[in-house]
């Protein structure tokens, strides 16, 4: 679970948001946090695993609790 301070929300997360969560320190890649998701999670493959985590980002930043520094 996140609470936004500015926004006063709490926002529950599943367990791919959570691992991206906390692998997004601006050192990690994409490539990365996919590495650790599918290292966490047995049957998933490595692209599988990116296309989760692109996925689980998108909804973070969207949400306004990630800042896409890469635009």
């Amino acid at each position: 679970m996140l609470f936004s301070p500015s926004s006063g929300q709490f926002f529950m997360m599943n367990r791919t948001m959570a691992i991206a969560w906390r692998q997004c320190d601006g050192n990690n890649s994409i490539a990365a946090i996919a590495e650790e998701l599918a290292g966490t999670f047995q049957g998933i493959d490595r692209r599988q695993a990116e296309h989760d985590v692109t996925q689980a980002l998108a909804e973070l930043i969207k949400l306004g609790l990630l800042v896409d520094t890469s635009i």
